[in-house]
């Protein structure tokens, strides 16, 4: 059962540019088959809250070193945790 209401959303075309129309399941049903997994030993496909922070870090990483035209090294877990969640460098 497709989420009727956001799964007919097709997006606004500008220019050159192509949107795909890609299924979206509704919500509650994807929490209860996760939950289905969860209690029947399968694998957990969700990503974590850690692996989104890290994701996080190497994208500010590439806009600092895009900014700056120099490599940016990622640093180890602890230097700093938040992610700016902002654009790049306003509140740093």
């Amino acid at each position: 059962m497709e989420w009727a209401s956001v799964g007919a959303f097709r997006g606004v075309s500008e220019g050159g540019v192509t949107r795909f129309a890609i299924a979206k399941r509704e919500p509650l049903r994807l929490e209860l088959e996760a939950f289905r997994d969860a209690i029947t030993g399968q694998p957990n496909r969700a990503v974590s809250l850690e692996e989104g922070l890290q994701t996080l870090r190497v994208i500010e990483a590439a806009l600092s070193s895009a900014q700056s035209g120099e490599a940016v090294g990622l640093t180890e877990q602890g230097a700093d945790p938040r992610p700016s969640l902002v654009p790049h460098g306003l509140l740093r």
